[in-house]
């Protein structure tokens, strides 16, 4: 088995890993520009109040419910994607029953 062969359903290449999630974020993010805009406002108000957001503190705010559909919130993983958010270095686990305590960022402005 090759580490290259894209026609192997297995396969290890981090760097096309990366290049992946980003065109996937891209496109989630484009095709939600609206959301995208609420929840950025959103997380900044947080995290002025309480000095770190988290993407569940913006879906709790939001009142948005994780969806039955698969990918189709993919677009909640660009919120922090900009030049106004940092990361903390810190991680918590999701309170998110469907996440099943995945780990996730914990995020301050940046100054």
């Amino acid at each position: 088995m090759s580490d290259e062969d894209p026609n192997e359903e297995l396969y290890f290449n981090l760097p096309r890993g990366i290049e992946e999630k980003e065109i996937g974020m891209a496109i989630a993010a484009g095709n939600n520009r609206l959301a995208l805009e609420i929840a950025r406002d959103t997380a900044e108000k947080i995290c002025r109040a309480k000095g770190t957001v988290t993407s569940d503190d913006v879906r709790r705010h939001l009142r948005l419910k994780p969806s039955d559909v698969r990918d189709s919130q993919n677009w909640i993983g660009s919120i922090f994607r900009t030049k106004t958010f940092v990361w903390t270095g810190d991680r918590i686990k999701s309170t998110i029953i469907r996440n099943h305590a995945a780990e996730i960022k914990v995020w301050r402005l940046k100054f």
